[in-house]
Parts: structure tokens; sequence; C-alpha cells
């Protein structure tokens, strides 16, 4: 998939680049610097992952009670690899550091403009959510979650 950008002027005067993307990410934006970090939206950048680990629910959070959403803040360098993972909201440290090592391990298309010469460094937010499910420990993806959901095929009526 070929990402379209085009130079605009945003409100405060700095240059960014505004980007046409599949349905599922109406908008990013990226101020220009020397790395052209592209801001893009949960669907983009879940879509060009091409290597998944989803995150172990720990025992010791099991066993604790703990349940809720990790929100993760994370680079990708124009190559697909992952360059950083901050954990933004966990429900403890047991989760975050599951999270924070499976991310690592994920890996990435590269997110190209439509000249497919230039390659950005890409950030987005990932979601998941830790549940007990009928007893049963439950790590779900949100964006993937979304994304399999958009692209659910309608049956004809």
């Amino acid at each position: 998939m070929r990402l379209l950008v085009r130079n605009a002027v945003r409100r405060d005067g700095l240059r960014a680049l505004s980007l046409m993307l599949p349905l599922f990410a109406l908008h990013a934006t990226a101020m220009m610097s020397d790395e052209q970090e592209l801001l893009v939206g949960m669907g983009v950048f879940r879509d060009h992952a091409t290597s998944v680990v989803l995150p172990s629910y720990p025992v010791s959070s099991i066993s604790a009670g703990h349940s809720g959403r990790a929100v993760i803040d994370v680079r990708v360098s124009g190559r697909g690899k992952v360059t950083d993972v901050r954990v933004i909201e966990a429900p403890d440290e047991d989760i975050a550091a599951s999270v924070k090592a499976a991310i690592a391990r994920w890996s990435f298309s590269p997110f190209q403009a439509a000249d497919a010469h230039t390659v950005y460094a890409v950030r987005s937010r990932l979601i998941f959510y830790f549940r007990v499910i009928g007893g049963k420990p439950v790590v779900t993806d949100a964006a993937a979650e979304a994304i399999q959901r958009f692209k659910k095929p309608t049956r004809p009526s």
C-alpha cells in the first residue's frame, strides 16, 4: 500500500505533510524535520505490521485481579523496525513490561510516499485490553479487531 503525501501549511505556519490514506485512517500529519516522522492512526499502523507478537497476560496480574487497557506509543524507523515503545497507561507494571517486550518484536512494511522513493519513520498509539472472560485470560488488540470488523465482507441482502 502506498501513501499519497502532499505538502500543507498548518495554521501555526509550520510546514506539514498531509496523507491521503485508506478509509480507516482518515488523516495523519507530521511536522517537517530532519527525521520526517509521521503520526499515523492505529488502523494504518496496524495494517502495515508484517510481524506481530501479542503480549501475554502475566500470571501475577491475573492472580492479583488486574485487568484493563494498556495504551502504548510506538515509534518505527523508515525501515520498519520498532525504535521506541512507551507505555502511556497499563493496569500494572507486569502488564506494561509484557506489552513493551511484545511490541519490540513487531516489524512493519515501510511507510512510503507516492513517489516510492521516500520512506518515513512513523509514530502511533496501540491499545490492548487485558480481561478474564469465562475464567480464561484474554488479550485483545483493539486496532486488529477494528480492522477485522471494517474489512468483514457484507452479506448480500
